[in-house]
């Protein structure tokens, strides 16, 4: 008597096969039946809930690395009142950037503040993948009502694609009076 082992191999597979079409049928079948069931009751709206929602949706749209509060216009003073414990998000205008030429290379930023008034001025290089990763930027000269940074290219425009940056910038109340005027010249 001859045994041909792998005409035996292929029933076994078959078996297992067609067994398991059946439990994924199976398993499909139960899903479908059991969450079209009508005895569920559908949970009202939770009014508390959807103004989270709303809220954390208004925070991270309107304030944050990927969509700051403030677009700078180059020479533009801009007002802005801090809060202790919130980041004012902003970005450097690329369009007043590009239209200066390439003939300036000097630019500078500069907040404006009441004497005794502490802030602090963070960058972010890494918005769309680390969006607090930043650090903070040491100004070039401060008095006690100035405080002057400088700015470089890639504060305006991204090396890797010439467009613009995608850096965040934001500025943190420490102490004084929240209302300064920020500036980039």
């Amino acid at each position: 008597m001859k045994i041909d082992c792998h005409s035996i191999q292929m029933v076994r597979y078959n078996r297992m096969e067609i067994g398991h079409k059946i439990s994924i049928f199976l398993l499909c079948f139960l899903l479908i039946s059991f969450s079209h069931c009508s005895y569920q009751k559908e949970v009202p709206n939770d009014p508390l809930v959807q103004l989270f929602v709303i809220n954390f949706a208004n925070e991270y749209y309107t304030n944050s690395c990927k969509h700051p509060n403030i677009i700078l216009r180059n020479n533009t003073n801009q007002s802005v009142t801090l809060k202790p414990n919130d980041k004012s998000w902003f970005r450097f205008s690329y369009e007043d950037y590009k239209a200066q030429g390439t003939g300036v290379t000097d630019f500078y930023f500069k907040i404006t503040k009441e004497s005794g008034t502490e802030v602090q001025f963070y960058t972010n290089n890494n918005c769309l993948t680390y969006s607090d990763s930043a650090y903070k930027r040491l100004p070039m000269a401060t008095t006690p009502t100035e405080d002057t940074y400088r700015l470089y290219k890639s504060d305006f425009e991204s090396y890797s694609t010439f467009r613009a940056s995608e850096n965040g910038y934001y500025l943190e109340f420490l102490s004084g009076n929240p209302n300064i005027t920020i500036r980039q010249y």
